[in-house]
Formats: structure tokens, C-alpha cells, sequence
């Protein structure tokens, strides 16, 4: 019933947008703005009493006026002035509203009485309500992008629930920057009435979506939500990041969204053990939905480390044993059959020094024959991506002449490039996850733009490269153990 039901309020197929205004930098105007330069597919309808049309469409003076049923209204009026939209929006059928006002629970006693007459309101009429205290909401399959902030949102895989309006636009927009895209996204506000745990029993079936990215701050019901996340990443990797980890974390967030914030301790519990994945710091969520959206689930935790450089290898060593991740040796085949075309000294061992080789056919062979190795699960790249800024350093400071910069062009970066594509060729022959880390300033590189388009993002660092890989093996371990457990039960 809930699947059904939120259908109509992902893909609504008309829309009134109450407080709609013509006045630039009002709330009015920048929703109704993205809402009709996102291309929404169905009716739109502005609702202001003193404009005749706002954007080119007919404006009205109240949702009595537009004379027929409508499937959702946004109400971007103050908080005192809710109550009665709702009354009015009752009166003609409305089946959900988005309140985008504060004011409500999350500022004290008169706050809480006004988010309970707007409740009261609500489901004595039959309304569902999202929020108050919410960014909006955006829904990939109907161009429907009710949000205040304009981000070019890139459709995808990925559905996304959020407790923060501004931290998961915030989100959504360097997730973005980083190649990912978004089926569904909602900020929940103070979840006066729809929980996210009816949002995320939705997602569970829904096509347009592959994984899953949660901020939480109270999370609603919390039993409740555990129970519905205990059944949905059977299906879907669940990426959260639940805040309130301290006294003061849960003091803010009280007075954030209202929420009231559970033991830290027994969350983290009980996320271990229905197989949800913990980010565990704002950047980690990004990196964590990224690899579960696009890459391949390891079959084991041995990781090969293949590196330009041997500190890197360190480092990300060090991360890899901390977060659980074994690097074992090579063994004396694996290299023996890397003695044919390393460089002299390399490191013969886990991490894979290749000592600086510019030769894009050395590194593409050493990715291959690790990759064929039974003894490796999935494998970190460290440094693709950043020969771009060689070039931009040479073009500038240098006194190379124009032909020898485009020599060094096609030696560098179009031979980077080169081994981008092969990466993706190799993640796809072998089904092993691939990690690619570069501290550079890779955002422009032909080579990044190659990874990004084809599921693979850059992780700025080893340290955050080998907690995303954990994820992946974290969650393929849950999926395992899950099917050993339904194995004996039917024995």
C-alpha cells in the first residue's frame, strides 16, 4: 500500500505550488523556477492572489480556483498561515503536501502545538504531509525537481533521504560533481506526519533505484525504520550517515528538526547486524554510495595495492589493515609473470610499486595479471589522474616549445586517458571492484571525466579509497552470510 500510494507523489501529474511568486530570490520563485526549468511532465499550477501569471503559466488566486483534483501542493507559506492552507487544500481533494515553512516543533512549545494542529488538520482530510522544515523533494522519472537550491541534477540509480535540506543538496551537488546521479531524493524535515522509514519501505521496490544514501538524525521511529532497513538491504546497499554520535550532536539536532536521538551505541549495533553501512563521516557518504551504486561486490577482503609512488602504498596499507582489509604478498607466480614487464626495481610485493613508470602498457598489464590473480578480491589505483596538472604547469612555467608540449601531452595525459578506459574494460572482464585514488586536482582531466562517465569515481585520498573498498566488502560479507543463513534453514 505504501508503494502504491507514494507512486502518485513521486509522479504526480498535477502540482499547485501555493506562495508561488514572481518576486526574485522568494522561496516562491525559486521553487517554481526549478520546477519548470527541470521540465516537469505534468499540470502545474502557480497559486498567488495578486499575480495573473507567473513564468508564462496562469496564476490563481487559491487552490479552489484551479477547479479540479489535485496530487500534490507545495506550501511555501509561513508557518501561522499553514493550517488553514491545509483546510482549503482539503476542500478540494489534495492527496499529498510539502511544507516547506519552519517554525514548528523544532522551536519550542508553541511550535510543537502548531505542528499538531497542522497534523490534526491533515489527517482528518486524508492529506499526507513531508516535512515542515523541508528543502522539497526531486523525482528523476518525472522531471520533478521541487527543491530551493538549483543544482542540474543528473538522473541515475541512487535514491537519497535526508533529515538536512541543506546538507543533502549540499550532497546531491558533489555527488554530482563526481559523476553520480540520483533517482529520488526527499528532505524529510521533522517528519510530522510521513516518516523516512515510509520513504525508505518505497525505495525498497522501486525500478529507478539501485542503492540507497541516508542522513539521520533522529531517523523518525527508529524501531520502526530498523525493521524496514532489516528488509530492504536484502535487496539494496543502504549507505547512513546517523548523526547525534555526542551530547552536543544530540542537542543540535533537536533544534535543528526536532529530533529526539537514540544510544549511538546500540544504532551502531544494530546497523552491523542488518547489514546497513555507516559512514561515518560527512565526505565517507559520497564515496561509500558511489561504489556501492556502480561497482562489483568483492568475493573476499585481499586487496591489491598498485601505486606510482611506494609512500602512497603505505598509507593506504596502513587504512586498509585498519578497516579490516587484508594485503597479503604476491605469490612467486603472480611475481614471476610481472618480472616480464616491470620496471628493474620494482617492489616485488603488496603494494604493486610500479616506481614511477610513465609506460600507460606497464600499468594497464599490471592491473590485468592482479586481477586475474585468485589471490586478489578487488584492487586500489593509486594516482591516475593527475598528469593533467603537468601539463598545465609545463604550459604555464615552462620553457617547453608547442611541440614539445604536445608531445608531453600524448606521453601523459592521453596515455592517462588510455588506462582510464582500461580500467573500465578490466572492472567489467574480471567483476572486481576498482578504486581509483589521486590527491591531485584531477576534476578536469580527460582521464577522471573517462571514470567518472563509466562508474568510477576519484577518492582524494588512501585513507578514504580503503574505507570505501571496506563498504563494498563489508556489505558482500552481510549478502553471504545472509545466504548461509536461508541455506540452513531450508535444511
Amino acid at each position: 500500500m505504501v508503494k502504491h500510494a507514494l507512486n502518485a507523489f513521486f509522479n504526480p501529474k498535477s502540482i499547485a505550488v501555493i506562495g508561488a511568486s514572481s518576486q526574485l530570490m522568494k522561496w516562491g520563485f525559486l521553487i517554481l523556477h526549478n520546477l519548470v526549468r527541470g521540465g516537469y511532465r505534468g499540470k502545474l499550477y502557480p497559486i498567488n492572489r495578486k499575480e495573473k501569471e507567473i513564468f508564462g503559466i496562469k496564476a490563481y488566486p487559491d487552490v479552489k480556483s484551479v477547479g479540479r483534483q489535485l496530487d500534490l501542493v507545495v506550501v511555501i507559506v509561513p508557518a501561522h498561515a499553514v493550517p488553514q492552507v491545509l483546510r482549503e487544500c482539503a476542500e478540494v481533494g489534495v492527496k499529498y503536501a510539502i511544507i516547506i515553512a519552519g517554525g514548528f516543533s523544532e522551536t519550542g512549545v508553541s511550535g510543537r502545538n502548531l505542528q499538531e494542529e497542522m497534523v490534526d488538520v491533515a489527517k482528518s482530510s486524508g492529506i499526507r504531509l513531508v516535512g515542515p522544515n523541508t528543502m522539497g523533494m526531486y523525482s528523476s522519472t518525472s522531471n520533478l525537481t521541487i527543491l530551493m537550491p538549483p543544482i542540474p541534477l543528473r538522473p541515475g540509480n541512487i535514491g537519497f533521504l535526508s533529515e538536512s535540506g541543506n546538507l543533502g543538496t549540499t550532497m546531491m551537488q558533489s555527488g554530482i560533481v563526481n559523476g553520480l546521479g540520483f533517482s529520488r531524493y526527499v528532505s524529510v524535515g521533522n517528519q510530522a506526519d510521513m516518516k523516512i522509514y515510509e520513504f525508505l519501505e518505497y525505495l525498497a521496490d522501486d525500478k529507478a533505484t539501485e542503492a540507497i544514501l541516508i542522513y539521520g538524525e533522529g531517523l523518525g521511529k527508529g524501531r520502526e525504520f530498523l525493521d524496514v532497513a532489516k528488509w530492504v538491504t536484502r535487496k539494496k546497499p543502504v549507505v547512513v550517515y546517523k548523526s547525534g554520535r555526542s551530547e552536543a550532536g544530540a542537542k543540535a539536532a533537536a533544534s535543528h528538526v526536532g529530533a529526539m536521538v537514540g544510544s549511538d551505541r546500540l544504532y551502531d549495533s544494530a546497523f552491523r547486524q542488518i547489514g546497513v553501512v555507516r559512514a561515518e563521516r560527512s565526505v565517507e557518504m559520497v564515496d561509500m554510495i558511489s561504489v556501492l551504486s556502480r561497482q562489483p561486490l568483492p568475493k573476499g577482503n585481499k586487496i591489491g595495492i598498485l601505486t606510482y609512488g611506494g609512500g602512497w602504498g603505505v598509507i593506504a596499507s596502513d587504512f586498509c589493515g585498519i578497516y579490516g582489509l587484508e594485503v597479503p604478498p604476491l605469490s612467486s607466480e603472480l611475481v614471476k609473470e610481472m618480472d616480464k614487464f616491470m620496471p628493474p626495481h620494482w617492489s616485488k610485493g603488496n603494494p604493486i610499486d610500479t616506481v614511477g613508470t610513465l609506460d600507460g602498457t606497464i600499468f594497464r598489464r599490471a592491473v590485468e595479471v592482479v586481477l586475474e590473480s585468485d589471490d586478489i578480491d578487488g584492487l586500489m589505483v593509486l594516482g591516475v589522474g593527475g598528469f593533467s596538472f603537468f601539463i598545465h604547469y609545463y604550459r604555464t612555467f615552462s620553457l617547453l616549445t608547442n611541440r614539445q608540449l604536445s608531445e608531453m601531452k600524448v606521453a601523459l595525459c592521453d596515455s592517462e586517458t588510455q588506462i582510464a578506459k582500461d580500467l573500465v574494460e578490466l572492472i567489467n572482464k574480471y567483476n572486481k571492484p576498482i578504486i581509483v585514488t589521486s590527491m591531485a586536482d584531477v576534476a578536469m582531466s580527460d582521464a577522471a571525466r573517462v571514470l567518472e562517465d563509466n562508474g568510477i569515481t576519484n577518492i582524494p585520498s588512501p585513507e578514504r579509497g580503503a574505507k570505501a573498498m571496506a563498504s563494498l566488502v563489508d556489505y558482500s560479507e552481510y549478502l553471504r552470510d545472509l545466504g548461509k543463513r536461508k541455506r540452513k534453514g531450508k535444511k
